[in-house]
């Protein structure tokens, strides 16, 4: 069943239904535990990529402007692009790009636009077209490592091989550095913008882009952290709460104030990068098998994004209220870790 997110209030609310009919987790392996289910959140499977594939998968994830998903699979070198529905497979893929050497590198979105890079770690950065196709490099000379993510003012905060974490305007094709010397694997912000996570030798480390400083470094980040995104939402006890994807398949929470480290889901293959798709408010995960798309059932709520201000119709607000009925959203705090 395809699960179409006109909006994100209809995707929180009709995930969570199809989830209590069993219809949602039963093409996927990542499933959430009693814990990530009690803290307001639902899975489902964005799209199948390498059906039982256990060892590297899809690795950039981005939006583009016109609507739609880029997923670069590391397997067959390829990038494909997907209406952003869920339970889509290859066959589905609007279209797909042979992008040799891509690697294991991560995308990123900021003002409208997709951007990667190719030829591997201590490469070029590119800007990407809607089809997937390089539009151009961005900054160049500078050298890819792995993480990117978009920030709220159209630049991209990227790590670099030998430039550390590093600010890119694409407007005028120039970087500054943030932290020389700084590298690591996923980043993400906070819904504000102005704290990035970085997952850095089996750590998080919250970084404050004001002072351009490591502000905390949670040791306690899970198994095998690879990647992360935050969730927003106000008056929730798992308000800023920061969602680990784990190598070993298993996903996480960390609570910011105490940096204890809770696991909410498992059975998954090797989880990668994770992508926060600022249009419907959830956090897209890669699997080595499939893409996840992580929600949140509760109405003021999003993962990597503020949620939208727009009202929803009647027939979602019904919904919506049915599912919320079926779990209790609210959780007591986690012990320090």
């Amino acid at each position: 069943m395809t699960l179409r997110l006109l909006s994100p209030l209809a995707a929180a609310g009709a995930a969570l239904a199809l989830a209590a009919l069993g219809a949602v987790p039963a093409r996927a392996s990542l499933m959430l535990n009693a814990t990530g289910t009690a803290d307001g959140l639902a899975l489902a499977v964005f799209a199948t990529i390498n059906s039982g594939d256990t060892g590297f998968g899809p690795f950039g994830l981005a939006a583009t402007g016109a609507g739609t998903i880029l997923v670069h699979n590391q397997p067959n070198e390829t990038t494909y692009v997907f209406n952003d529905v869920n339970g889509q497979t290859v066959s589905s893929a609007l279209s797909s790009t042979n992008s040799v050497s891509s690697n294991t590198s991560g995308y990123a979105t900021a003002g409208g636009q997709a951007y990667g890079s190719i030829g591997g770690i201590g490469t070029r950065f590119v800007q990407f077209n809607p089809d997937g196709t390089v539009s151009r490099t961005l900054a160049p000379g500078v050298t890819a490592y792995l993480g990117m993510v978009g920030e709220p003012d159209g630049h991209i905060l990227a790590t670099s091989r030998f430039q550390g974490l590093i600010d890119i305007n694409p407007v005028t094709n120039r970087f500054t550095q943030i932290i020389p010397g700084l590298t690591g694997d996923g980043l993400s912000l906070s819904a504000d913008g102005k704290t990035a996570y970085l997952v850095s030798n089996g750590a998080v480390l919250a970084i404050d882009l004001v002072t351009r400083a490591v502000v905390r470094t949670y040791a306690n980040a899970g198994p095998s952290p690879d990647s992360t995104g935050v969730i927003n939402a106000p008056g929730s006890a798992v308000n800023g709460e920061i969602v680990v994807s784990n190598n070993d398949g298993s996903l996480g929470l960390i609570d910011p104030a105490t940096g204890g480290y809770t696991q909410i889901g498992s059975g998954g293959t090797r989880l990668d990068y994770t992508f926060a798709d600022a249009s419907n408010g959830s956090l897209l995960i890669d699997g080595s098998n499939n893409v996840y798309r992580l929600t949140c059932t509760r109405a003021d709520c999003s993962i990597g994004s503020p949620p939208p201000a727009s009202a929803p119709e009647p027939a979602t607000i019904t919904l919506l209220g049915a599912g919320l009925a079926s779990l209790a959203c609210f959780r007591r705090r986690r012990g320090d870790g």
